[in-house]
Formats: structure tokens, sequence, C-alpha cells
């Protein structure tokens, strides 16, 4: 018995069709970009608004320097209306800033004098006779000039210990006097640890410095600067206490994100200045989203490195896109399996 024999169903199935195969792999392709474009609209959604609280940050931080500038120009303001200002004129307007409250993060207002070395024991003769008995300029060591500290406020035991200290014999403040005396401008140096912090648990610091010349000379150029300086108005800042009260605002927030802010452009533990998670465990998995910008502040490069938190990724949708992808699969089968029934209905048609 001879004849065409008709292919079984299983083997007409298998059987290569290339217009099925075409519909499948069309219909994939679909489902696959599909998920991918809707799944990465959602991610740089959620990106956008991490990107935006990041530079919240940065903002918040340089308006609340900004702030502290001000009240350093207000102090010089202060100087330049009185001829002398006592030691008790400095205590009454330090106790009038109110710097716990106005100045968070703020440890002190100092002033530091500019002395030649014939000006020094004459200083230290008159500090004394106001009943800072103990009152010395230190380190000690011949120098071309000194810059004691002659006032602090407020004054307790342990600011005491800082009077007559020379900053400009320290090379990580002195940077930074140089900047703030021949610019005219307000300058904060690098991290350093305060003269009130130095035991174990000290927080790294930094201090604002701003110069105060005579009155009545020229200041037009930096050789005329440094010929007129007389002094600096400072404010020693711990950095921890000064950050957080600078995100206050941002709080309800403090979970979603983790901020490091380094002192330079290498973000290493020895440049740490401030932790928003200070002691925290590392993250075993990679976050999603992590911004380091570095920008210029008062004469200083600080890096900030932003990373996301579990709770703040939890707001990228994951389920549109799963859905997308769940019912692009099932579109797929169901049009090839379309297609190859229509296949076969033809290739039946044409055999009879």
């Amino acid at each position: 018995m001879s004849g065409k024999t008709t292919p079984s169903i299983p083997n007409q199935i298998l059987r290569l069709r290339p217009g099925v195969i075409l519909v499948a792999l069309s219909c994939l392709a679909l489902t696959l970009a599909g998920w991918h474009i809707v799944g990465s609209l959602e991610r740089e959604s959620v990106a956008e608004r991490f990107n935006a609280r990041a530079s919240e940050v940065e903002l918040r931080i340089r308006s609340r320097l900004a702030d502290y500038e001000r009240a350093l120009r207000a102090t010089a303001a202060f100087m330049h209306a009185s001829e002398t200002v006592s030691r008790g004129e400095w205590r009454a307007y330090s106790d009038m800033m109110q710097l716990k409250v106005q100045f968070p993060g703020v440890h002190g207002l100092g002033y530091a004098v500019r002395l030649q070395p014939a000006e020094l024991q004459a200083l230290i003769d008159a500090v004394r006779r106001e009943g800072v008995a103990d009152y010395r300029v230190w380190p000690p060591g011949p120098r071309d000039e000194y810059t004691a500290i002659l006032y602090l406020e407020p004054l307790n035991d342990r600011t005491r210990g800082a009077l007559g200290h020379d900053m400009f014999a320290n090379p990580s403040r002195q940077a930074a006097m140089t900047a703030a005396r021949d610019s005219g401008q307000a300058v904060i140096s690098r991290k350093v640890t305060l003269l009130r912090d130095t035991d174990a648990a000290a927080q790294p610091g930094l201090l604002m410095y701003l110069p105060h010349y005579r009155s009545g000379t020229p200041t037009g150029t930096p050789e005329a600067r440094r010929n007129a300086l007389a002094g600096y108005i400072y404010f020693p800042i711990q950095v921890q206490e000064f950050v957080t009260a600078a995100l206050q605002d941002l709080r309800d927030k403090s979970g979603e994100f983790e901020l490091e802010i380094f002192d330079g452009k290498e973000a290493t533990p020895e440049n740490l200045l401030y932790s928003s998670r200070p002691g925290s465990a590392q993250r075993n998995d990679k976050p999603l989203f992590r911004r380091m910008q570095s920008t210029g502040l008062y004469g200083q490069t600080w890096t900030l490195r932003t990373t996301s938190l579990p709770s703040f990724e939890q707001q990228v949708d994951t389920r549109t896109p799963t859905a997308v992808l769940w019912g692009g699969l099932l579109v797929t089968v169901l049009a090839t399996i379309t297609a190859l029934m229509s296949s076969i209905s033809r290739e039946r048609a044409a055999a009879l």
C-alpha cells in the first residue's frame, strides 16, 4: 500500500516554520523592549528625585555657611563702629548673638589679634591686668608675626585654654588665614581638631575666618590688605553639629539616604568630615543610586557622597514593568499559537 502520509500533529508543530518563528521573535522583542523602557523610565524618575535631594543638601549647607559669614561681617561692623572693644563688650555682644540657638555647631566667637614681636609682651601684660592671670602666647618660639587669640566667648573651662593660641603657627589654619587676609573674604579651614576637643572622642571641626582691617587704611590690593590687617574674627565650627542643623528640615527624609562629606576631592576615611550614619554597618548589597559631587565652599573643596537607602529605593515601581513583561509574554504565546495554527490550516488546505 502506497500513498502520501500526512504528518502527525506533533510533527507538524515541531517542524520549522519561518513565519511562525518571525511572529514569536517579533512579539518577544517588543515585549522585552517595552519591559526595559518602562523599567528605565521608572528608575530615571526616581533617580531625578534622588539627584534633586542631593542638590538640595548642598544648597542648604551652602546657605547655612552664608548665614555664618553674615554673622562674622556683622561682628566686623560692630568692631569698626567702636574705637576699641573691651573684653566685657565682646562677651556682651557674643551673648546677644545666642550662638547655640542661632548658629548650631558654632562653639564660640573669637578674635585673634595680629602682633609684631615687639608688641608681644605689652599685649600679654595688658590681658593679665584684665584678669586673665595665666594668659600667654603659644606655641612658644620666635616668629616674624603672631596672631594670638585675644577674645573667645563663651569662655569656660574647655575654651579658656585656647586663649593666646597663635593660629598662624599651625599650617592647617595658616593657609585659610592667609587666603582670607589676601582676598578680604571669609574663608574656611581644612579639617582640624578644635582646641576645645582634644580628647579621644573629638569630632572633626573647621574654622571660618574673616579678616579685620584697621579703619581708614587702604585695602584695594592684596599687598594693601596684608599691610592693613589688624586681626581675624572667627568661628570654630563642629561639623557634625553644623551639618545636622543645616539639614534639620530634611530630618523626615533622613532614612532615605546616607550623606558623607569629605575634606578635599578624595573620599578617604581620613578626610571624612561628616557622616549622617556614624558607626553604621556597611551594606552588603550595592545601592541603586549614588552621587559624588565636589563643590567649592569658602576657599575649600568638599566632596559630598550621597547614597540611597532601601527605604528610598522602594519608591522604584517594579510592578508595572513586571506586568508589562508578563502581559507581553502572554501575548507572545497567544500570537505564536495563532500563527502556528493558521500555518497548519493553510498547509492542510493546500494538501487537499
